[in-house]
């Protein structure tokens, strides 16, 4: 059976892909490099002033599949708050409850991030808010 690669990083799909119909016929992607195209490379999440606009990266050094995945994985951790880049729950009867104000700021962003991450698995739901 000949191996289909990923649309967006050229990487063998093995199970479950996602079909796409492009103008060069049906391709597929993996389920991760979907949600990295819409959401962006980890790189972009974590640091964007750094990663994307200093180093053009947004994928932080790591291939397109491998940062797909760790934003997917940020993703299921974070839900929502990746995306609106505050923290928020929906899991309140499918509202959006913020909890806390984080800044605009790509570094401070990126460092609360980073802290809520390092917690011992699984980490806390929501996650706490910084100290004052």
């Amino acid at each position: 059976m000949a191996s289909i690669d990923c649309l967006f990083c050229d990487e063998p799909v093995t199970g479950d892909g996602v079909p796409v119909h492009t103008l060069e016929g049906p391709r597929t992607n993996h389920r991760e490099c979907a949600l990295r195209e819409v959401l962006g490379g980890i790189g972009h999440q974590i640091a964007h002033e750094y990663w994307c606009t200093e180093m053009h990266d947004p994928d932080a050094g790591f291939t397109r599949h491998q940062s797909a995945l760790m934003v997917a994985f940020m993703y299921e951790m974070m839900g929502d708050a990746l995306i609106t880049r505050s923290y928020a729950s929906a899991r309140d009867g499918g509202e959006v409850v913020p909890l806390v104000e984080v800044s605009v700021s790509d570094d401070e962003w990126g460092e609360e991030v980073l802290r809520w991450a390092e917690q011992d698995l699984p980490p806390e739901w929501p996650p706490p808010p910084p100290p004052a």
